[in-house]
């Protein structure tokens, strides 16, 4: 069995994530929970623009699209890659000094 001395080289190496200093109330929480729900709602109700689709590869996907939590043809079907792929352009466009 591994123990946990072990992983003790590595654990000095990896960067370490504090504690925060105090703990968040709970309406706070349940506030941000909220804001969150209300987004999802908005973006899997908001349609892309010029997306067509048929009705067989509707039904293809259904399964994954249940899975996902996805509706075909909306905003929330696109997931995170045009976070990511934003974020991305983002870090160029500073690394370079354009911005």
């Amino acid at each position: 069995m591994v123990s946990y001395e072990s992983f003790e080289p590595l654990l000095r190496v990896l960067p370490e994530v504090p504690r925060p200093p105090t703990r968040l109330p709970f309406r706070t929480r349940l506030l941000w929970t909220g804001v969150v729900l209300v987004l999802y709602l908005v973006m899997s109700q908001v349609p892309l623009y010029g997306i067509s689709y048929s009705p067989s590869l509707v039904q293809r996907l259904f399964f994954l699209q249940i899975v996902l939590a996805s509706r075909r043809g909306t905003l929330m079907e696109l997931g995170i890659g045009p976070i990511v792929t934003s974020g991305l352009i983002w870090q160029i466009l500073v690394g370079s000094r354009i911005i």
